[in-house]
C-alpha cells in the first residue's frame, strides 16, 4: 500500500514546495505503521530525489531508528502473561496461530465494552487458527480476576501482565493508551501494529485475510519498491 502511494505521488506531483511535503508524509506514515523495511527503501528514494530539506531527511531517519524495535516482520516483544489461576502463558506457546493481542484495563469502561465483542469474535472464528488474547494491565489483579472468572465467560484468553513487568511491556509495545491491540503472525512476528478495534464489524474479515500473510509479506522484493 505505502510503496504504491509513494510511487503514484512521485509520478503525479509536480515540482514545487508541496512535493517534498507530501512524499515525506507517505514516508512518515510508513514508519508509523511499522513497515520499516519499506520505509528504509522509500526514505532512500526520498533523500535522493524529492528535493527535501536536509533537516527533514534527518528527522525521518531519526523516526525510522526509533521505530525499528516494532518493525513489521520482526519478532514480537516477549510477554510472560498469567491466567487467573496463576498458570503462565507466553507468546511462544501460541506459535502456529494468528494472535490478536489486546492490552486493556479491566477497570476502564472502554476496556469492559470490549468483552462481548471478544466473545462474538471467538464464536465467529471458531475453527480458524486465530487466538484472541486479552492482556490486562491493571494495577492490581483483583478486579480483573472477578471479570475473568465471571459467567458467562468473557471472550478470548483472559490473562494478566504482572505488575513488575507492566512498565517494560508498555515500553516494548509502545503503548500510549488503553485499550490497544497488535496483530502477531503465526511465526511470532509482528504483522499489524494498529489493527481494527474489537468492536469493528470488519475485524473478523481482516483476521481471516491475515492468516498466512506473514510469509507473503516477507516475500516482497524490497529492491523493486
Amino acid at each position: 500500500y505505502f510503496p504504491t502511494c509513494y510511487r503514484l505521488a512521485d509520478q503525479l506531483l509536480p515540482a514545487g514546495a508541496l512535493r517534498p511535503v507530501l512524499l515525506g508524509w507517505v514516508v512518515r506514515e510508513t514508519i508509523a505503521q511499522g513497515h520499516i523495511a519499506h520505509a528504509q527503501a522509500l526514505l532512500g528514494k526520498y533523500a535522493a530525489a524529492a528535493q527535501a530539506p536536509a533537516d527533514w531527511v534527518t528527522q525521518l531517519r531519526g523516526e525510522l531508528i526509533d521505530h525499528q524495535a516494532l518493525a513489521i516482520g520482526s519478532p514480537a516483544p516477549s510477554l510472560k502473561l498469567r491466567y487467573a489461576n496463576g498458570r503462565p502463558l507466553t507468546l511462544r506457546e501460541l506459535r502456529g496461530k494468528l494472535v490478536y493481542l489486546v492490552f486493556w484495563d479491566s477497570r476502564s469502561p472502554a476496556g469492559q465494552r470490549l468483552l462481548p465483542h471478544a466473545r462474538e469474535l471467538m464464536t465467529a472464528l471458531a475453527g480458524q487458527p486465530v487466538e484472541i488474547v486479552m492482556a490486562a494491565l491493571d494495577e492490581t489483579p483483583a478486579h480483573w480476576q472477578q471479570l475473568a472468572c465471571a459467567t458467562p465467560a468473557p471472550g478470548g484468553l483472559q490473562t494478566y501482565v504482572p505488575l513488575d513487568q507492566q512498565a517494560a511491556v508498555r515500553q516494548a509495545y509502545g503503548l500510549t493508551r488503553l485499550p490497544s491491540a497488535v496483530l502477531i503472525a503465526e511465526d511470532g512476528t509482528l504483522l499489524n501494529l494498529h489493527p481494527r478495534d474489537l468492536s469493528s464489524r470488519q475485524l473478523q474479515d481482516d483476521l481471516r485475510a491475515a492468516v498466512g500473510r506473514a510469509a507473503a509479506y516477507k516475500a516482497v522484493a524490497l529492491s523493486n519498491l
